[in-house]
């Protein structure tokens, strides 16, 4: 934990423990507004007439990672090999999926305290920063980097901006629930509409450690904005969903590890 607290990542040991339901990501979806970059942006219709944004300029300024720049500008030859795979793997061939890398981490038995930390920090960036499933692939050059210690100036926060968004257009919610389940009239007719909303707007120190384009304040967007199209967005729901007062189909359901 101390040499943690020494590394990019250590302003995430300063959040506080919350409990979140997803329900509420739902809500907001049912109030989603069509826009021209779907992909890359959320625009979502708020009762007071804003239009609030969430894109990777808003990610940046709340996650604090790194989202600017070519991913693809750090590149290591093919004959590259991973002290860590080789020491704590044990693989001829290059198969690490995060299941193994959790299982391994929990394990534990490093070699020294610099093995601890490089595993620490590949453990944290795929549980946490990416929230991956089990299955996903771990890439051989994410254990250069940490290895390196080149992944202090790699582009977290754009590769995690783009999983996240590739997330949210599933339209599915974790059904973890703590408390009572949240119903979209509710809602509305608290949170959503008792409160005043705003886009963030990034500091001047933020605008300079993120590499953010200088703006100044802009107001809310208003829905009579011609960049704006006040039709909702469209997709497959389940019926009844909204509701959230029953569990989803099975098939919905994804459990976190």
């Amino acid at each position: 934990m101390k040499l943690f607290k020494d590394i990019i990542f250590s302003p995430y040991l300063n959040i506080p423990k919350c409990n979140y339901q997803g329900q509420i990501t739902k809500c907001l979806y049912l109030l989603e507004v069509k826009q021209d970059n779907l992909d890359k942006e959320i625009h979502i219709r708020h009762a007071k007439g804003n239009v609030l944004q969430f894109s990777i300029k808003e990610f940046a300024i709340i996650t604090g990672l790194k989202c600017t720049g070519n991913i693809k500008d750090l590149t290591y030859p093919d004959s590259k090999i991973s002290r860590l795979v080789q020491r704590y793997f044990f693989d001829p061939n290059y198969n690490v999926n995060k299941g193994r890398l959790i299982d391994r981490f929990i394990q534990g038995g490093w070699d020294n305290t610099d093995d601890a930390l490089q595993m620490t920090i590949l453990h944290f960036t795929h549980s946490f920063v990416y929230s991956q499933l089990g299955g996903a692939a771990i890439p051989i050059e994410d254990f250069f980097m940490v290895e390196d210690g080149s992944y202090e100036q790699y582009l977290w926060g754009q590769l995690a901006f783009t999983k996240l968004m590739k997330s949210f257009r599933k339209k599915i919610c974790n059904w973890k629930v703590m408390g009572a389940k949240p119903k979209f009239e509710m809602f509305m007719e608290t949170i959503f509409t008792e409160n005043d909303y705003f886009n963030i707007q990034p500091t001047l120190k933020e605008i300079r450690s993120l590499d953010l384009l200088d703006s100044s304040h802009v107001p809310p967007i208003q829905l009579d904005s011609s960049n704006v199209n006040n039709e909702e967005v469209q997709s497959e729901e389940v019926p009844g969903f909204e509701d959230f007062s029953s569990k989803p189909l099975e098939q919905l359901l994804r459990r976190s590890t």
